[in-house]
């Protein structure tokens, strides 16, 4: 999220796979307004995967970024 927030989440774990939801989100007064924020890790192989959806400034929740991790 933008500098701002603060976050409180539940989540669950399926096999590989560890995924978090907003319950609440706290902005600043100087922040964009962010309604919810989803967020997942799994693995893929000898890959750790990252994605957060964020629903902001009133538009619905939509993928916001993903990132895949490697062991060097």
């Amino acid at each position: 999220m933008a500098p701002g927030h603060a976050e409180i989440s539940a989540g669950r774990v399926e096999g590989s796979r560890i995924s978090l939801e907003s319950v609440g989100v706290i902005d600043a007064p100087s922040a964009a307004q962010v309604s919810g924020v989803k967020r997942a890790w799994w693995l893929d192989g000898e890959l750790l995967r990252y994605d957060v959806e964020m629903s902001a400034l009133d538009q619905p929740m939509t993928w916001h970024l993903g990132a895949e991790l490697r062991r060097v």
